[in-house]
């Protein structure tokens, strides 16, 4: 199981260094490889992503997020257990983002099931 954030999953629309690596997590997902877990917030970090590259249109921007949708991957909304837990972790090794501590507690949780 992989928890990923926004960036990788941008990565799906938009050529960027390592696209590669993220396409091929999409694809082992859709053979069943691989099972995606992303924070609910990143369908608002993709979409404002979008929004500023002058690539895309409005209309473009909307069927990248029917495609994160349809694709069937997990959509997590943080509950305040998980919030607290990541916020104690996150003081207590020093990373400087809770939303990397998101994904590394996801993990913890999905290996302790």
């Amino acid at each position: 199981m992989s928890v990923l954030d926004a960036s990788v999953v941008l990565k799906w629309f938009v050529a960027e260094n390592d696209s590669d690596k993220a396409v091929r997590l999409r694809e082992e997902y859709y053979l069943g490889e691989r099972d995606i877990i992303v924070p609910d917030l990143l369908l608002f970090e993709v979409s404002n992503a979008l929004r500023y590259n002058s690539g895309f249109k409005v209309s473009e921007i909307k069927e990248s997020i029917r495609t994160l949708f349809d694709m069937g991957i997990e959509i997590v909304t943080p509950t305040y257990s998980l919030l607290e837990s990541a916020i104690s972790m996150a003081r207590k090794k020093d990373y400087p983002r809770i939303t990397r501590i998101f994904s590394n507690y996801t993990n913890l949780l999905i290996s302790s099931c």
